[in-house]
């Protein structure tokens, strides 16, 4: 059984081993300072499309409008 010993009596090295085994880990955080982007400010690396669309909502209100009105044909 290893006796106590105060901080102070320990040698350097056993003072920075203890200090390593006290020091937690970031856990995956990142210690850098983040920006908000600005969202007013004109991208240009951003797509002035929208992917995310498919375009989907514009055939579903047409074929909706055709149903409603009776000159409208095959649909």
């Amino acid at each position: 059984m290893t006796k106590f010993l105060t901080r102070e009596k320990m040698g350097k090295r056993k003072r920075r081993a203890l200090d390593r085994t006290k020091h937690g880990s970031w856990e995956g955080v990142i210690p850098v300072t983040r920006t908000i982007e600005n969202k007013k400010r004109y991208n240009r690396k951003k797509s002035p499309h929208r992917y995310d669309d498919d375009g989907a909502g514009i055939f579903i209100q047409s074929a909706y409008h055709c149903r409603s009105r009776s000159s409208c044909g095959s649909l």
